[in-house]
């Protein structure tokens, strides 16, 4: 019986004497190292540029200050010692009076419902535009939907609550 067994083994080995000596040395394997991670320190935070502010007069913060009415038809905007923006009733006329240091001869009025630059006269408080008082943009002033904005060159733009201190005074005016 063992010669049956050596005879089934005897194919096994005539197959394993037909691979070459090659395939049949242990193999060596190399391994193949992955190149060093390289950690880099962390970036600083970038700082984004601040957000530009809105140029749009009816999204900008209104300015500062409250209306007063002053007896004798006028009002007067900004802090009460100074105010910034004056609004006057002279005959038949309408002053507008944007006080401060010009460096123009125009006011530039804006409502929501219209804009208009006016001619101005440079005086020593500022700037003083007039109007009659049945001109229809101290109308759309009074009715500007919370605010309108009072612009001159080389000052700072006012951004003016549409308060009723301004159309009482055209309205005593007319």
């Amino acid at each position: 019986m063992t010669l049956l067994r050596l005879s089934g083994l005897l194919p096994v080995l005539a197959l394993a004497a037909c691979v070459p000596t090659t395939a049949r040395q242990p193999q060596t394997q190399t391994q193949t190292v992955a190149p060093p991670v390289q950690v880099l320190p962390p970036r600083p935070a970038q700082q984004l540029p601040a957000p530009t502010p809105s140029v749009d007069w009816i999204d900008a913060a209104l300015s500062a200050g409250d209306w007063t009415y002053r007896q004798g038809g006028s009002a007067a905007f900004g802090p009460p010692a100074s105010p910034s923006f004056v609004i006057a009733c002279t005959g038949a006329r309408i002053r507008l009076e944007r006080t401060g240091a010009a460096s123009g001869s125009q006011l530039t009025i804006r409502t929501s419902s219209e804009a208009r630059t006016l001619a101005a006269t440079p005086t020593a408080g500022g700037l003083v535009a007039e109007l009659a008082a049945s001109d229809q943009l101290l109308d759309a002033i009074a009715f500007s939907r919370g605010r309108f904005s009072v612009e001159a060159p080389g000052m700072a733009r006012l951004v003016i609550p549409a308060w009723p201190e301004a159309a009482r005074v055209v309205e005593e005016c007319r």
